[in-house]
């Protein structure tokens, strides 16, 4: 994903020599790019939950040999901004999901949003493998699948506010120059990406998020910032999977409830015309 800004500027170009002759390439490229970039949010999480570790993992190891010299360099710099992003985004999520609208900023805002939280997320994975393989004990009572659930529906609604608002206005602007309507095709391919990554690993390390809280607390230790703000960020959005939930079962309550009326309705029109 490091190129992908590159490539959507060397894409805004080449469109505006070719004047976009292949639709259908332009369409492929879209889905393909904005799916790819929704994932951006996703992967943040799973960064924060391996720099939990690898923070714990350092305060064993005070001399930290050549080959963590990276990985030293990346937790005293890149996170700050990182946490900031990922907490602004949970909270403006969470904001809009509980007011039922959502506000796209200026172009501008978005591309360095895009671009910032894409560097931090790149440099991160790649600075920190090792923590993916540390094992943590989580405790039955500590993430329930209630819990789960809620996390899983809550970071998907996350990353589709990630997505309409910050990632679809800078590939809508790169590509067509002009704000597209969401095709339904992007809406499956989305959803089967965000799948595969829950399963290939956000459900095995996401928990961290608060499992560590627990650890710590267990072994008598102090909280760091990494783990308070990996803790806050996990339960809103646990939070806004509740409420995502609860809207979606009003709405089916209600389509279940006014589909009967409608077919009356319907049936006494037609016999009306009829007549």
């Amino acid at each position: 994903m490091a190129m992908i800004c590159g490539g959507l500027v060397g894409w805004s170009k080449w469109s505006q020599r070719e004047e976009l002759g292949a639709p259908i390439l332009a369409l492929s490229f879209h889905t393909f790019t904005v799916t790819l970039l929704s994932l951006i949010l996703p992967l943040s999480f799973l960064l924060l939950a391996r720099l939990s570790i690898a923070q714990h993992l350092l305060s064993y190891t005070p001399y930290p040999t050549p080959s963590s010299i990276i990985l030293s360099l990346f937790l005293y710099t890149t996170p700050p901004f990182m946490h900031s992003l990922v907490v602004s985004i949970t909270a403006t999520a969470l904001v809009c999901t509980l007011a039922g609208r959502a506000r796209r900023p200026h172009l501008y805002v978005s591309w360095a949003l895009l671009f910032v939280l894409q560097l931090c997320v790149g440099l991160g994975i790649e600075a920190t493998p090792v923590a993916s393989t540390w094992p943590v004990h989580i405790n039955d009572g500590c993430v329930t699948w209630l819990r789960r659930v809620m996390f899983f529906i809550g970071l998907h609604e996350m990353m589709l506010f990630w997505s309409r608002t910050i990632v679809r206005p800078v590939v809508d602007d790169a590509i067509y120059g002009v704000v597209m309507e969401e095709w339904a095709v992007e809406k499956v391919a989305t959803a089967a990406a965000f799948s595969a990554l829950w399963w290939w690993r956000l459900r095995n390390e996401v928990e961290v998020l608060v499992a560590m809280v627990e650890v710590k607390k267990e072994a008598l230790m102090g909280m760091d910032v990494v783990d308070l703000v990996g803790w806050m960020v996990y339960y809103m959005t646990v939070i806004m999977g509740v409420v995502r939930f609860m809207k979606g079962s009003v709405w089916l309550s209600q389509l279940l409830l006014h589909k009967e009326p409608n077919e009356r309705f319907d049936s006494h029109c037609g016999e009306d015309d009829k007549v």
